[in-house]
C-alpha cells in the first residue's frame, strides 16, 4: 500500500473511535463502507496507472497482463484482511 492509501487507513480507525457516536450496528457498516471504498480507490488506481504505463508504450499488452493477474492475486489477499477486520469489528461492538 502506498502512503496515501496507509493515511486512509490511519483516518479510517480515527473516524471510529469518536465517543460519541454509541451505534455498533452504524460502525461497522461505516467501516466496511470505507473499507470497500478504499478498496476500490486502489483498484481504480492501479487500472488508470497501467493503462497510462500501456499508452506510453511503456508496458507492453503482455506484461501489463502479467501484471494484473498478480494485482489480483495480491488484492485477494487484501480482501481477506478486510474480511478479517469486518468480523473483529463485529465481534468489538457486537
Amino acid at each position: 500500500m502506498s502512503s496515501f492509501e496507509l493515511q486512509q487507513v490511519d483516518s479510517l480507525w480515527e473516524d471510529q473511535t469518536h465517543p460519541s457516536d454509541t451505534s455498533s450496528s452504524h460502525i461497522v457498516a461505516e467501516s466496511r463502507q470505507k473499507l470497500i471504498e478504499l478498496y476500490k480507490d486502489c483498484s481504480k488506481n492501479f487500472i488508470e496507472h497501467t493503462e497510462n504505463l500501456i499508452n506510453n508504450g511503456q508496458l507492453s499488452t503482455a506484461d501489463a497482463v502479467e501484471s494484473t493477474q498478480m494485482h489480483i492475486g495480491s488484492n485477494q489477499e487484501e480482501v481477506k484482511k478486510f474480511i478479517k477486520i469486518e468480523q473483529w469489528l463485529a465481534n468489538l461492538y457486537g
